[in-house]
């Protein structure tokens, strides 16, 4: 019984065996035959497989095979596998890009703008009828509606544009004939090898993924050739190779497209500057004022302790040279007992980090050196102003002619400086004498701020009454009154070009005035506190602002620029109600912004105190 059992499961074993193989070989051989390899029938019924089951693997191949194998090859990329695959219908996407697609063809530079508008309508056309084939019927004909009017001038194809607003479905598609060919046959458009070039890198670069696939499914681009055309042919080694001449490009051409390149750049978005902000730790006598050098060797702060501290930018020590006649120091008969004729020579002070100069009686509320950074001007609650000597760290002159507290200053590059005080006046001064040369009344309220125009011909004055008013310096008339602010003004800057006024102050607003009009030009929203100054970039295109919020802000001033909407930024300070123009918003961790400067580099300098 056991032998017959083993007898059994022997002969079925041996059968299954046989059936798994030939069940494999059978899965072998067809996969062989669909990857084009020679397979060779046996007519004995053996399992010997001939020679010629082996891939034939050719030793010569003609160049026709072999390009066109290359080219297979070099096409078989991730790039092109997504460019050919199928088109989505997210509407959304369709028509948003689509807009970036219409407004870079006909923002394109002028060599390539002419050739690339031509695809303005078979993209369009292709692009509804996707919209409406994937059954997106209502956004087909908002697309239609929106962007229609890129053809109203275009006569030849007319007809074509108006039978796509009677299509409803995709079952009307087939029975209008214009269209149905349109489907089924590639648009043919000619395009130089530069302009097509330009396109795809504008096309691959950012995502515009369904514009790509329907540029590749449904659009054929005919790159013209010269007369010289290379044909593809079999190498002759008796010719002799020659070299190629590169063809000569036009200089109207060349010339026309560097001026578009160039115009393109200027009219971008501003680089934003680079940030060197100066913070004061323990100012328990109260900082009031910061002012830098104009050659970055000084910054200097006034106090309330009616003191100026004076540091230096550089890793030196501060050094006073002597003066003969100081005004600052009595000397006394006793003097020249006590102090040997050697040690006269010698007496000299000692270089110090900090120096301060005392001469006010009151708090020092404004300083500002002189455009060659050799004097330093400063204003007090003690109705005077006073000229130091960078040298000597000296007070050389003092200015009389204020009744009240003087507020702020300025200096003029011809040699002048204007004075505000709360006596509701604005005077000019010339540093070679030390009363007033001209008087500006007419505000009703504290002159709070006073800045000189880029010409010297004209002062601006922000007051407590809310206006800001426009002087000439010739004959201290009044030729501009501007109106719009809800507080104090505390803060003006001219633009270089002397085209702009910019004020702001206690109601947050910085409004931008046009000078030649008189007009409001911009206001910007973003701070949430007092702002204390404002500063343009020497191009004029960037306004920087500081105050209270400890926040350093950038905004676009330049003319008859729409504002992007991913331009809005926020940075959670008065959020919701910032303006579309801000560029960007800098916090400190809690520095109250008093002082804002542009360098000649465009380096923006800020300047304040630990709260």
């Amino acid at each position: 019984m056991c032998d017959v059992l083993s007898n059994y499961w022997t002969e079925n074993t041996g059968i299954m065996k046989r059936l798994q193989r030939e069940e494999i070989m059978s899965s072998v051989h067809q996969y062989l035959k669909r990857r084009k390899f020679e397979t060779a029938s046996s007519d004995n019924g053996d399992d010997k497989t001939s020679v010629k089951n082996k891939r034939v693997c050719k030793q010569e191949e003609n160049l026709c095979e072999l390009s066109i194998r290359r080219h297979v090859k070099c096409s078989s990329i991730t790039e092109n596998v997504l460019s050919y695959s199928s088109i989505s219908g997210d509407v959304t996407a369709c028509d948003q890009q689509f807009t970036r697609l219409k407004n870079f063809l006909l923002e394109a530079v002028e060599p390539y703008r002419d050739e690339l508008k031509k695809l303005l309508y078979p993209m369009y056309v292709h692009v509804y009828l996707e919209m409406l084939c994937n059954g997106h019927k209502t956004p087909a004909h908002k697309f239609y509606d929106r962007h229609v009017a890129l053809f109203k001038d275009d006569e030849v194809h007319k007809t074509v544009i108006k039978t796509l607003r009677k299509l409803e479905a995709k079952s009307d598609v087939p029975g209008c004939k214009d269209i149905a060919n349109f489907r089924e046959h590639k648009f043919s458009i000619t395009m130089s090898e530069e302009s097509l070039s330009y396109l795809m890198r504008h096309l691959k670069t950012e995502d515009n993924m369904i514009m790509l696939q329907i540029f590749n499914h449904y659009l054929q681009v005919i790159v013209p050739t010269s007369g010289s055309q290379i044909e593809l042919r079999e190498p002759d080694k008796k010719e002799d190779k020659k070299e190629e001449g590169c063809s000569q490009v036009s200089g109207d051409v060349t010339l026309t497209s560097l001026k578009q390149c160039i115009a393109k750049v200027h009219d971008g978005p501003s680089n934003i500057s680079s940030i060197c902000c100066f913070t004061f730790l323990n100012t328990s006598s109260g900082l009031c004022s910061v002012s830098i050098s104009a050659d970055n060797e000084y910054i200097c702060g006034g106090f309330e302790d009616s003191t100026i501290s004076l540091w230096s930018n550089k890793p030196d020590l501060l050094h006073t040279q002597p003066m003969s006649n100081n005004p600052s120091v009595i000397s006394v008969a006793a003097d020249y007992y006590t102090i040997s004729a050697e040690d006269s020579t010698t007496n000299r002070k000692k270089d110090v980090e900090t120096l301060k100069m005392r001469g006010h009686n009151g708090a020092v509320y404004k300083t500002c050196f002189t455009h060659d950074s050799q004097y330093l001007l400063s204003s007090s609650q003690d109705t005077t102003v006073r000229l130091w000597d960078m040298t000597s760290h000296s007070n050389v002159v003092l200015y009389r002619g204020h009744s009240s507290s003087v507020w702020s200053l300025d200096i003029s590059p011809l040699g002048y400086f204007a004075s505000c005080s709360q006596d509701r006046t604005a005077k000019l001064w010339c540093l070679d004498r030390n009363y007033p040369i001209r008087s500006f009344v007419g505000h009703t309220y504290d002159v709070d701020v006073v800045k000189f125009h880029p010409n010297g011909n004209y002062i601006a004055t922000g007051s407590g009454d809310k206006t800001v008013r426009l002087w000439s310096v010739q004959d201290g008339r009044s030729v501009r009154l501007l109106q719009g602010h809800h507080g104090s003004i505390l803060a003006m800057a001219f633009s270089p070009n002397g085209e702009f006024l910019a004020s702001a102050g206690e109601d947050r607003r910085i409004k931008i005035w046009d000078l030649s009009s008189g007009s409001l030009f911009k206001e910007f929203r973003g701070h949430s506190d007092t702002v204390y100054d404002l500063s343009f970039n020497q191009q004029s295109t960037l306004l920087a602002s500081g105050g209270m919020d400890c926040c350093v802000r950038m905004w676009d001033v330049r003319k008859n620029r729409e504002p992007k909407p991913e331009s809005k930024m926020s940075s959670g300070i008065g959020e919701g109600h910032t303006s579309p123009e801000l560029q960007g918003a800098f916090s400190t961790k809690s520095t109250s912004i008093t002082f804002l400067q542009f360098t000649k580099n465009n380096l923006l300098q800020v300047a304040g105190s630990i709260l």
